[in-house]
């Protein structure tokens, strides 16, 4: 995890109820995306905002700010992997 990213004084905190909360949410959406999507059918539009890093939650690592909902993206993506899968 990235010390630079713009949640990790949030996270870092050791009685923040929000950075645990955060952390743990995104931990979750990257787990489900990347058991859904393989790593080498991992360039769909949500890929660059799930990293992993929960730092950068909603940021790209570059620190870009990703257009549209994140979750909209992320819904979509997965959405689009288990219709194809089902194909």
């Amino acid at each position: 995890m990235s010390e630079h990213g713009p949640w990790n004084k949030v996270i870092s905190r050791n009685e923040s109820v929000l950075g645990y909360g955060i952390n743990l949410a995104f931990t979750s959406m990257c787990n489900e995306y990347h058991t859904i999507i393989p790593d080498h059918e991992n360039n769909l539009s949500s890929s660059d905002v799930l990293h992993n890093d929960s730092n950068f939650v909603g940021f790209t690592l570059n620190g870009e700010i990703k257009q549209g909902s994140i979750t909209q993206c992320l819904s979509k993506d997965l959405e689009d992997a288990m219709k194809e899968h089902l194909d």
